[in-house]
């Protein structure tokens, strides 16, 4: 799950470098030891490494179902 929609403006920074994610958005994003970060359109998402796992599978069936269906046209 994306912490996109959880946005929360009164985090502060902890340090260099680092923030702070509360313990709500962590629970909810099933985040507990390993963390994923990717970036894109000027913000960056955290995601657990099993649902960013089921997220690219997601994707990679999407862009072969394209693939095909581009591949059936010029046929």
């Amino acid at each position: 799950t994306q912490l996109v929609f959880w946005a929360d403006p009164k985090q502060k920074l902890e340090g260099p470098g680092r923030i702070r994610i509360s313990k709500r958005l962590l629970e909810y994003a099933n985040i507990t030891k390993q963390v994923i970060l990717s970036g894109g359109n000027g913000f960056f998402y955290l995601w657990s490494p099993g649902n960013y796992k089921k997220y690219e599978d997601k994707l990679k069936k999407l862009r072969d179902e394209t693939m095909d269906e581009m591949f059936e046209t010029l046929l």
